[in-house]
């Protein structure tokens, strides 16, 4: 090495690595040829033997191959290695991970004979029994259950002296199967083919010689990820008669094709159900042992993931051992991602002089493992430009490698595979109806999963189920690439970017796994194995059983099939269903089996659940394992009873906000109107009052969400009560509110998504332009301590996203035990609870904490009947659904617990406190870190009513658990804000019947005004004028741009103009937007009183002639 090289590497770049080892005077070395292999090295490093240099590598996950036999002298040798941290190599290993350097995958030395095989490739294929041609047509798949063609390709290398005779030399092969039974080929009846399983080789003179051998195997058993049935190849190289050399390798009879656009492996339109995968321990960070490994690989199984992606690097060699042996559908993925140039001019794949880097990375991954059956395709990197050195490179491996088709999502013209990252579901939907699209589709990435995540699975896979040409695609990603840091208390706690003072970093975007980095499998684990499983189960409209085998090559022969039934969540019958195995894609319809269902109770809810479980062990789950399950909900055949009040009496207080009965009391709060405390048996059960709750601690992909929400001052809500009525009905009391919530401070908060975060005041007052609610509510208390609650809450002012309104109120801490009928037991989502069955479930507060790297919202569960919450006596409160089933969380923590730790270790070890919170609507959780957000459906906006009715009632070990009915309230829900009307006196341009003028001002954010673009687009301006209906007056107006997620006609230049008599006007503000979706405010320099104003749009954010309002309103001046 020169010593220049050494001056411009930092000295803290620099790792070495010395071993020593003994070669000996006599043994089985001696006379051969030795090698010594570096699987991985991060990520540039020079071997040195014996202080002789040797070379050196730059490709840190490809092996490095060296022929020391020249530097080793007998007796003890020393080797250096000697890493370096990075090198030009490096701006190609640009993945999304952390930068860790050294020596991270195994070192041998071996030695070889001087002639021997250097490398071999093993292709198989299906033939007709006619065609026995060498060549292989990979466009003529052949016939799959019929004979099948091993064609082996071997390179022997000679590396005697020139004029060494070497006469006799053979090479053969031999199959053996898994048993170790020799397995014979077809014998051919016709010359030349005899002895195509040996040939001779003429190689005195040669360095390196090629041949080829051939077997026609009858009906072998064939290699999938369903049923991966392996082989073992034996290649024996002979001179003289005598065995110079065995080579043996574990492959499959597997073949891939495209036909007619669709993806083929044996002649099936598999579906890839994958996962990225990174490398990565807590522990030893880029090393991964065999063990761990393995369990990675079992983990996969029992999720029903058939598919693994290499992000973005080839794997160790020990992962391709293990995807052959279990089954796993392999993407193997060149060692490229260099998104640090992205993807234009300056993109690293363009410059002539960086092409054989990339040519020999790709190469470099196929040569190390084509002979796995597990690897169905090639990919030539990630993220690293379209250039043509990807275009060179493609042609080379399609000149090496004919068996796979290749992918590359950043120039889908050069490659097999259509393919793209982050679609949305509607995307999806649309490509999986495209007849056209050439060819078959893959999503490289899409569900990113950065902690609390995976929203909408189910949905991306009823689009990619219901075509063909869509493949499948692979989650980002599998596991959690954090690492443990020791405190200095000695608590260990996961890390992410930025822990280690380390800069610059990508902060927690290293946390985007299906499991945890301690591999603990997180809530959307198992999502994915119910979305992913391959045996689904449903009702017919007759009310039969029908079962589809979605796999390709198995039938359902290794599962038992069970039935449970259940009412109102709880087992009532349970059985084995005895039915035919459905063949692979067959569908069966048997019938419900006999279960108890004459005399089902009025309004009491049935579900059967048909469970799939392993009859035998399996190498990765023992007998019994349910891999697949569908619940089937039955009719619901009548109404529940009418709740009877019970017998007894209820007392209201003097001043009405007490309400009383025999062992308990319900106390209402005289100022805000808050259910202040429910006592039972002169025990107090409220740490705090019942509130408002609109906001929760916002998962990775909805931290905007929040930030916009606590600027609006939705963290911290103050309530105000506007009207209160008791009346006491003598066996009831009802009490009937209206209560304005809304914010007590408007804050920003910074370093959410870094290592520390804060809240601070923001200098705005709130007012009613900002978001505030209306909360009617009617209670009626009953004598068995039954207190109903039928509410409502209207939301006001700002229509922004919200990620939760509901109610939120504080227990005592040793009131953590939960019980519950609704979705569970892991914690589920609007968009993410496919794999949760209704059922009644157990757990506790500290239990429902999930430790994402980052905390933030977790323990939430979907449409839930009744909650309990008690202590380890029985005894608490049950808060049941009236009506429409609610969601609920219950945590130690409160949301701003959750907000302000970066860190699990961080929160409180122990707490008070025990934060029950029942939501009228949650937000999905959608994929928005990296990718889309929720789909429609699933995002609250606060632009329409909420109603939550429930009941609450004290609960003991022994006491009822379940729904009620009881007439419904007459709650106002109006969402209309204005006493008064307003009219549109005048407008230049609106589109007819469809954006009329008048739903700017008709009070309801959905709808909206738009300038005229159907016949004809006007230019600007766009003005509307406004009559008030009388003087009004007011400080300024406020701006709503449309509200149903498209930005056209979003208006950039305004000018605002007041009139007393419609005719005279008068400038009153004038000014630009901001490009956003928010309410807007415009004030005056001074307040006016006018009875019109005119609001012209200047201009449109996107520069077109377009112009959209949903609301123009008045900010009236107070009196």
């Amino acid at each position: 090495m020169r010593r220049k090289d050494r001056e411009v590497i930092r000295h803290a770049d620099l790792l070495d690595m010395v071993a020593r080892f003994k070669v000996c005077r006599l043994g089985l070395w001696d006379g051969r040829e030795v090698y010594m292999q570096f699987d991985g090295v991060d990520s540039f490093f020079y071997l040195w033997i014996n202080g002789q240099y040797v070379g050196f590598s730059k490709d840190s996950r490809n092996p490095a191959r060296f022929d020391i036999s020249p530097y080793l002298k007998k007796g003890e040798n020393v080797v250096a290695a000697e890493v370096y941290r990075h090198s030009d190599g490096a701006y190609l290993e640009c993945q999304d991970m952390f930068r860790l350097s050294g020596i991270f995958r195994n070192v041998s030395i071996f030695a070889l004979p001087k002639v021997h095989i250097r490398d071999f490739f093993a292709q198989t294929n299906p033939v007709d029994q006619r065609d026995w041609a060498l060549n292989i047509d990979h466009a003529k798949p052949g016939t799959m259950n019929g004979d099948w063609r091993l064609q082996v390709d071997v390179d022997v290398r000679n590396l005697f002296p020139a004029t060494e005779k070497l006469e006799g030399c053979t090479v053969s092969m031999a199959l053996y199967d898994a048993a170790g039974k020799l397995v014979e080929p077809v014998k051919p009846k016709d010359a030349p083919y005899d002895g195509v399983l040996e040939k001779s080789l003429r190689i005195t003179g040669m360095k390196d010689f090629k041949t080829s051998l051939l077997g026609i195997y009858a009906k072998p058993r064939l290699w999938s990820a369903e049923d991966p049935n392996l082989y073992t190849l034996v290649l024996t190289l002979k001179r003289d008669g005598k065995t110079e050399e065995m080579v043996s390798s574990r492959g499959g009879f597997r073949n891939v094709v495209i036909k007619d656009s669709v993806f083929l492996v044996n002649g099936q339109p598999v579906k890839v159900k994958g996962v990225n995968r990174h490398e990565s321990h807590p522990e030893t960070g880029h090393y991964v042992t065999p063990e761990q490994m393995e369990e990675e690989v079992q983990m996969m199984k029992r999720a029903n993931i058939n598919h693994v992606r290499c992000s973005h690097y080839p794997a160790d060699p020990y992962f391709y051992y293990l995807c052959d042996k279990y089954g796993i559908y392999v993407q193997d993925e060149a060692n490229i991602e260099s998104h640090g140039y992205y993807y234009g001019k300056e993109s690293l794949s363009h410059p002539i002089e960086w092409m054989p880097a990339h040519v020999d990375r790709i190469m470099a991954m196929v040569e190390r493992n084509k002979n796995h059956p597990s690897v169905i395709m090639w990919s030539l990197g990630n993220e690293a430009g379209p250039g043509q050195n990807f275009r060179s490179a493609e042609k080379i491996v399609k000149a090496r490698d004919m068996s796979r088709p290749t992918h590359y999502e950043r120039n889908n013209d050069i490659v097999d595979l259509g393919s793209n990252q982050y679609p949305s579901v509607d995307w999806t939907r649309s490509m999986a109806a495209n007849k056209n699209f050439p060819k078959p589709y893959y999503i490289s990435e899409y569900a990113h999963n950065m902690m609390n995540a995976m929203g909408n699975l189910a949905d991306y896979w009823e689009a990619i189920e219901s075509s063909d040409r869509i493949m499948g695609g692979a989650i980002w990603d599998w596991v959690d690439q954090g690492l443990y840091k020791t405190l200095p208390n000695g608590e260990k706690m996961l890390a992410y970017g930025g822990d280690f003072n380390d800069h610059p970093n990508s902060g927690q975007f290293v946390f985007n796994g299906t499991i945890l980095a301690d591999r603990t499998p997180e809530p959307g684990y198992f999502e994915v194995k119910h979305v992913y499983q391959n045996i689904s189960t449903s009702l017919t409209d007759d009310g039969r059983i029908s079962i589809f085998n979605k796999n390709f090559f198995t039938d359902l022969t290794p599962y038992d099939i069970t039935w449970t039934l259940t009412e109102n969540g709880n087992v009532v019958a349970e059985g084995k269903l005895d039915t035919p195995p459905a063949g692979p894609r067959e569908k069966i319809v048997v019938p419900v089996p006999d279960i108890p269902l004459k005399n089902r109770k009025p309004g009491a809810e049935y579900a059967l659940r048909i469970g799939y479980k392993l009859k035998k062990d399996k190498d990765w789950a023992g007998k019994g394992y349910e891999l697949a399950f569908d619940q089937l909900q039955l009719p619901v055949q009548g109404d529940l009873p009418m709740f009877k009040a019970p017998a007894g009496k209820v007392t209201l207080s003097a001043d009405k906000h007490t309400v009383s009965g025999k062992d308990f009391s319900v106390q209402f709060d005289a100022a805000t109107g808050e259910l202040a405390q429910f006592t039972v048996n002169g025990k107090p059960l409220f740490k705090t009052p019942m509130a408002v709750n609109a906001l929760r601690a916002a998962s990775s992909n909805e931290p905007g969400v929040m930030a916009k929400s606590m600027a609006n001052g939705l963290r911290e809500l103050k309530h105000e009560l506007l009207s209160y009525e008791a009346v006491d009905n003598g066996s009831s009391v009802t009490v009937k509110q209206s209560v304005k919530v809304s914010g007590k401070q408007a804050e920003n908060i910074s370093g959410y998504g870094d290592t520390k975060t804060s809240i601070t005041p923001k200098k705005q007052p709130l007012n009613d332009t900002n978001t505030h609610f209306i909360n009617n509510l009617e209670w009626t208390i009953y004598p068995d301590g039954t207190v109903v609650c039928q509410s409502v809450l209207l939301p006001r002012g700002n229509p922004l996203e919200l990620l939760r309104l509901g109610y939120e109120l504080q227990l005592p801490a040793n009131m953590g035990n939960v019980t519950y009928y609704g979705r569970g037991p892991e914690e589920n989502y609007a968009d993410r609870k496919s794999g949760m069955p209704l059922g009644v479930y157990k757990t506790t507060a500290r239990d429902s904490f999930f430790p994402y790297g980052r905390p933030q919202d977790c323990g939430n569960h979907e449409d839930t009947r009744w909650v309990a919450v008690t202590d380890d006596k029985g005894q608490g409160l049950l808060f049941g659904s009236v009506g429409a089933p609610f969601a609920f969380s219950a945590l130690p923590y409160t949301t701003t617990d959750l907000i302000l730790a970066n860190h699990p270790v961080e929160l409180p070890k122990t707490t008070d406190k025990t934060v029950l919170v029942l939501s009228s609507a949650t937000r999905g959780l959608g994929g928005a870190s990296c990718g889309p957000g929720p789909m429609s459906r699933d995002i609250i906006k606060a632009n329409k009513p909420y109603p939550l009715s429930f009941f609450m009632r004290p609960v003991t070990s022994k006491s009822y658990k379940g729904e009620i009915r009881v007439p419904a309230a007459q709650l106002d829900m109006t969402m209309l804000t204005r006493t008064d009307k307003y009219t549109v006196k005048s407008v230049t341009s609106q589109e007819q019947g469809e954006a009329d003028a008048e739903f700017a001002i008709d009070g309801d954010p959905g709808t909206f005004w738009h300038s005229e673009y159907n016949k004809t687009v006007t230019k600007h301006p766009h003005v509307l004028a406004v009559d008030l209906g009388k003087e009004r007056e007011f400080s300024g107006i406020t701006y709503l741009p449309r509200q149903d997620g498209s930005s056209n006609g979003r208006v950039k230049d305004y000018s605002v103009e007041v009139s007393a008599d419609g005719e005279k006007w008068q400038p009153a503000a004038k000014g630009a937007f901001p490009d956003s979706a928010d309410l807007q405010e415009v004030k005056f320099q001074a307040p006016v009183k006018a009875r019109y104003f005119r609001f012209s749009a200047l201009s449109e954010t996107q520069g077109r002639d377009y112009a959209a309002v949903a609301e123009l309103d008045i900010i009236p001046v107070k009196k």
